[in-house]
């Protein structure tokens, strides 16, 4: 995910993306923190495993099979960013 870090979201009307030669978001038919396109794409097209299209366009994740081999499930979510916990108030399971 640090290969999107500072991007802006972009959607396929909102072009955000570094890319001078593509509008990531439209040719992936979804909207991202793209920078180059490609890394992640958690908001790609349901694809059942590894697939063929002209662009990567399915639920990707580069680190989870590659290219075109979209996940069938993903869950997104954010926090602020000073809403981190330190690990020592964490309670562990002796505690419950």
């Amino acid at each position: 995910m640090a290969y999107h870090n500072g991007m802006y979201f972009s959607t396929p009307d909102n072009d955000n993306d570094r890319s001078d030669y593509y509008n990531c978001a439209n040719d992936r038919k979804s909207a991202w923190w793209f920078n180059y396109c490609m890394e992640s794409n958690l908001n790609g097209l349901y694809r059942d495993g590894y697939y063929y299209a002209e662009y990567n366009d399915g639920i990707d994740w580069h680190t989870f099979g590659g290219y075109k081999n979209s996940l069938t499930f993903t869950e997104i979510k954010i926090r602020p960013r000073n809403s981190c916990r330190k690990w020592a108030s964490l309670r562990t399971s002796k505690d419950l």
